[in-house]
């Protein structure tokens, strides 16, 4: 098979090292521009300004148990005089020696000056008796103890989770400013790939990678994704492209991207794309692609399984999150104490091991070929193994990065 490497005068970098091509994502990966949605849908998206409170939280005093708001913390015995609902608000002044009933969550009477807990109490007659005396402001939430009007209660570019969305919520906004999130056009090509529920025959073999790419884009929370299975056909390919680019704000191939005669998206991609970088030292993975077409990005991932999963986490993952507007786009990572050591022939790459975290170890997981994805059923990281690395013994420090699935 003859040599089909490109010349290095293509691109502005070419096999270089996983730190190289992460702060070449950084320069190159666009930020996309805020929208307005409802809040009711906003958990996912990353937010596009800070919030301010436009009011206190809580906005009144009120009751953080089932009890008596009673005036006169010196006393024992108490007259009732009424009863407050959650939901509206008391305009009795208690006198001293006066009490109301009150309820978790119910504003309490400007002068009171603590709440006994029900248990705390003994009624007769219309009176009770308080049988432990209650600190003063007991059992009361101060009004913005939580949150006073006008701080910042949440800073750009923080995600929105549930609770988050709870929280805008319970500051009365119903709208939001957010980042919009990337529209993604996927290409799984192959002639030997076949789908899943079809019978298998002799040379064909089942697609993982539509499957995974259509999981990890859900697990993003990407709402408007399309992908595509395609034959080893340079022509169909290339029209394929050029339709997800005019829809799509990411493009991601998976296969034929390295140098033999039928890795065709390589061929295509080099005539129609601006390279930014191609082939990086690291195992599995070393023939990843990106580059833009016009304004629009494109990766081109291996087409084996495990190195088409481990570049999508490790590279358009944190792409997608920058364009999202994320603070931390990538991998969390985490400094862990090698349970068993690590030996390889060849160190000139950085390698990428799956591993299992046990307390302040981790152990390297057997089956690490970039083909096989079983050993995905046990690990909860990836081990980094240093560019230059031949060993690393038992007991030595690692650093890892956390699979976010795990």
């Amino acid at each position: 098979m003859h040599s089909r490497e490109p010349k290095e005068k293509k691109f502005e970098a070419y096999y270089i090292t996983f730190e190289e091509a992460r702060e070449l994502l950084r320069k190159n990966v666009p930020l996309l521009e805020k929208i307005t949605i409802d809040v009711s849908e906003s958990a996912g998206y990353v937010l596009g300004e800070d919030i301010k409170a436009p009011i206190s939280i809580p906005p009144f005093p009120n009751s953080s148990m089932d009890g008596y708001a009673i005036k006169g913390i010196d006393r024992e015995v108490f007259r009732i005089v009424g009863e407050v609902k959650p939901g509206y608000f008391p305009k009795l002044k208690l006198r001293d020696g006066e009490a109301v009933k009150v309820f978790t969550g119910s504003p309490i009477p400007q002068n009171a000056d603590a709440v006994v807990m029900i248990e705390n109490t003994a009624e007769e007659n219309g009176y009770i008796k308080v049988l432990r005396k209650p600190q003063n402001r007991e059992n009361i939430r101060e009004k913005g103890e939580e949150i006073k009007k006008g701080e910042i209660v949440l800073r750009k570019n923080s995600i929105i989770t549930p609770p988050i969305a709870g929280l805008i919520s319970e500051l009365g906004l119903a709208k939001v400013k957010v980042f919009r999130k990337p529209k993604v056009f996927a290409l799984v090509s192959g002639d030997e790939v076949i789908k899943p529920g079809k019978k298998l025959k002799p040379g064909k073999i089942y697609d993982a990678n539509f499957a995974i790419l259509e999981n990890s884009l859900r697990e993003l929370g990407i709402e408007e994704f399309r992908i595509k299975m395609v034959k080893d056909n340079p022509e169909e390919i290339e029209k394929q492209i050029r339709e997800g680019v005019r829809w799509a704000d990411i493009i991601i191939t998976s296969g034929g991207i390295s140098v033999g005669d039928r890795d065709f998206i390589r061929d295509v991609v080099m005539g129609i794309a601006t390279p930014i970088f191609y082939k990086v030292k690291q195992k599995p993975g070393k023939p990843l692609f990106f580059g833009k077409i016009g304004k629009k990005l494109i990766f081109c991932l291996p087409g084996n399984p495990a190195s088409a999963y481990i570049l999508f986490f490790e590279y358009v993952a944190p792409a997608i999150r920058m364009m999202m507007g994320t603070r931390n786009p990538f991998p969390p990572e985490a400094e862990k104490i090698l349970a068993e050591s690590i030996q390889r022939k060849k160190a000139e790459r950085m390698l990428f091991m799956r591993g299992k975290i046990s307390g302040d170890y981790v152990v390297p997981l057997e089956k690490q070929e970039s083909y096989m994805l079983s050993s995905f059923a046990e690990a909860d990281c990836l081990i980094i193994v240093p560019e230059g690395a031949n060993s690393i013994e038992k007991g030595e420090k690692v650093k890892v990065h956390l699979l976010h699935h795990c």
